[in-house]
């Protein structure tokens, strides 16, 4: 039966966008505005563990989330930049598995937030997401949403070498 989570940041967001994301166990498609440190570690673990995660981002103009999809990238998460920044909406969407889907109005970071949660990790992204589980006719469409961005994006250049990345907080 199908089932919806509604999270409202920075309460509670991060948490439950995390808990979607280390959930996988086959593939990750996300096509996201913005990732942070306190998200991009989720991506790469998911890599670790062998689930197929493919990212797109938008780079705007600032050189910062170019340089954070090299780093993806540089991990093993197959990372898109959007060949025309902002042309996306500000996209917030991530399809996890075949049956469950993410979507939110807040970015994949926390760098202005001076919330904790109990663990002393940062609690969550600015405003809501919502996940959808067992939804397995939502998540086709919401996948074919990434991939149509899939395709307007060009890959990003790696780094050079093992780039370490900050994280802010243990994992959830």
């Amino acid at each position: 039966m199908a089932r919806l989570t509604c999270a409202l940041g920075p309460d509670n967001a991060g948490t439950v966008v995390l808990g979607a994301l280390r959930s996988a166990e086959e593939s990750i498609d996300a096509t996201v505005y913005e990732i942070g440190a306190s998200y991009q570690w989720a991506f790469t673990e998911a890599v670790r563990k062998g689930v197929a995660v493919r990212v797109v981002v938008d780079p705007r103009s600032e050189e910062a989330m170019r340089q954070r999809a090299a780093e993806l990238s540089a991990h093993g998460v197959d990372c898109r930049l959007l060949a025309q920044p902002g042309s996306r909406a500000h996209a917030k969407l991530i399809v996890i598995d075949k049956a469950r889907v993410a979507v939110g109005s807040g970015n994949l970071n926390t760098h202005d937030l001076p919330f904790r949660d109990r663990d002393g990790g940062r609690a969550g992204t600015r405003e809501w997401w919502l996940v959808a589980d067992d939804v397995p006719t939502l998540a086709k469409a919401a996948r074919a949403h990434v991939m149509r961005n899939w395709r307007a994006a060009v890959p990003a250049l790696a780094v050079a070498g093992d780039t370490p990345f900050a994280q802010n907080g243990p994992p959830l």
